[in-house]
């Protein structure tokens, strides 16, 4: 059961979700067969290991495994108890290799590709469909079916690819309304495009420069502010240069990816909250280990200490594609109040919950700007942390798309309540943070942490024991 802290220790949390996908899809695109180790076992990286297998990439896992019995494993509970160690448990990372289908392209899949929960699956598979002619149903669970997809469908039909939802063709017009499931249909004649996208998004630029790749021409791309930038850190490793031109980022299409090798590090994301929990608890201190230290994703290492957080961050290895080092957290009693830059929102929008927590410990009010984007998650996670909160006694509200968290440098809230996070796994793992750090909540349906982190609850165990 998770308790109250204090957290001591190393932890290595599992791999980066956003290369491990950005790695598998590439691998597929590519001629050749990639090797890609510490692959994070969890449901959304296995939704685009499945994916690409459909579309008629050869996927194998070294070892005893295969993607199968990996689905099958789970070892996570409904609640908040930690579970125990079993055979039957899925193991935290597995190396993939992966046989592309190079100049012969995907196939038609036979049936539909489901994505689970994976936003990122959706929408990057669409650029990767763009330029071939091949048709797919494209579909996932009921959370991602409310999670908008013309933001990705807009410039990919721009270059030539088509989408249809509910059987007819969607209206150019009606595109940003677009969700799932839809029919997407690519075109050998996809052309490249120049766009400027109104919102930064890691996935909207993914999508294009994956289908730029391929098409005819020249694919130029911008956004209001730069979003984790794994793909043109990872697109030269399989072959493809991408250049920076005036603030704009180009790739050269007719490109034929070759295979590469790829090591994927441990996830800043998932690294967050183990370390926001030892800010948190009394006579905490927590090292996590091998994380990817990409400077577009440890932007939250910089919130926490301008709230006078004790972090710190020691690089081991830099290599063409990520840097890679250690980042350790210890308790803070007192933390003061933060206002963020609307232009470091995208980099810091999968911590903003758990920021939040850390905030409504602090003296002051904080302003989280510019994260209506929040709202298109999992969940609406901004609802959400405004209600997990709430729970603890702590005045937060949304304000346009800004977050007001009214720290007091306590949480008042005695009697113990359960909170729902609505299926969201950062939403769940944020309330069993703030549980490890005294508060009065239990957290329903924990077993949703398996979309990222399937041990999460036993490395919080082992933490704390």
């Amino acid at each position: 059961m998770v308790r109250k802290g204090p957290l001591r220790g190393c932890v290595r949390v599992p791999g980066d979700k956003s290369i491990a996908h950005r790695a598998l899809l590439m691998a597929a695109m590519a001629e050749g067969t990639s090797r890609i180790e510490g692959l994070p076992a969890s449901d959304d990286v296995l939704a685009t290991a499945r994916a690409i297998e459909s579309l008629g990439a050869r996927v194998s896992v070294e070892g005893p495994s295969s993607l199968a019995d990996l689905g099958h494993r789970s070892g996570v509970p409904c609640d908040d108890a930690a579970p125990a160690p079993s055979a039957g448990a899925r193991p935290p990372a597995f190396t993939a290799l992966v046989e592309g289908w190079g100049a012969s392209g995907p196939r038609t899949p036979d049936a539909p590709l489901d994505c689970g929960n994976s936003g990122t699956t959706a929408r990057l598979l669409m650029g990767v469909l763009a330029p071939w002619p091949v048709e797919a149903l494209i579909t996932g669970d009921d959370s991602l079916r409310r999670r908008p997809m013309g933001r990705v469908a807009s410039p990919l039909c721009a270059m030539g690819a088509s989408v249809s939802a509910s059987g007819s063709a969607a209206r150019v017009d009606r595109l940003p309304e677009l969700f799932l499931p839809l029919r997407f249909k690519g075109a050998s004649s996809a052309k490249g495009v120049t766009w400027d996208s109104p919102i930064s998004s890691a996935q909207v630029k993914s999508a294009v420069l994956l289908a730029g790749s391929l098409a005819g021409g020249t694919t130029s791309f911008s956004e209001p502010a730069p979003s984790r930038d794994h793909t043109e850190r990872m697109l030269p490793l399989f072959g493809v240069e991408v250049r920076t031109v005036g603030g704009r980022l180009v790739v050269e299409g007719g490109r034929r990816l070759r295979a590469a090798d790829v090591s994927v590090p441990a996830d800043p994301s998932s690294a967050a909250f183990f370390l926001a929990a030892a800010v948190l608890s009394e006579g905490s201190r927590v090292r996590a280990q091998g994380v990817g230290l990409n400077p577009g994703r440890i932007a939250y290492l910089d919130v926490l200490g301008c709230m006078g957080a004790r972090v710190s961050v020691r690089a081991a290895l830099a290599s063409a594609a990520e840097p890679v080092g250690s980042i350790e957290a210890a308790f803070t009693p007192s933390l003061v109040s933060v206002e963020t830059d609307p232009g470091l929102s995208a980099s810091i929008i999968d911590e903003v919950p758990v920021l939040a927590l850390v905030a409504s410990k602090a003296l002051g009010t904080s302003v989280f700007r510019s994260v209506g984007e929040l709202r298109n998650k999992e969940s609406d996670r901004l609802a959400g942390i405004v209600g997990l909160l709430g729970l603890l006694g702590v005045v937060a509200y949304e304000e346009g798309d800004d977050l007001v968290v009214e720290g007091r440098g306590r949480w008042s809230a005695s009697d113990a309540r359960p909170f729902s996070p609505e299926g969201d796994h950062r939403l769940a793992m944020t309330a069993l943070v703030a549980k490890a750090a005294g508060a009065s909540v239990s957290v329903l349906d924990a077993a949703c942490v398996k979309v990222s982190y399937p041990g999460f609850l036993t490395d919080m165990e082992r933490l704390m024991s």
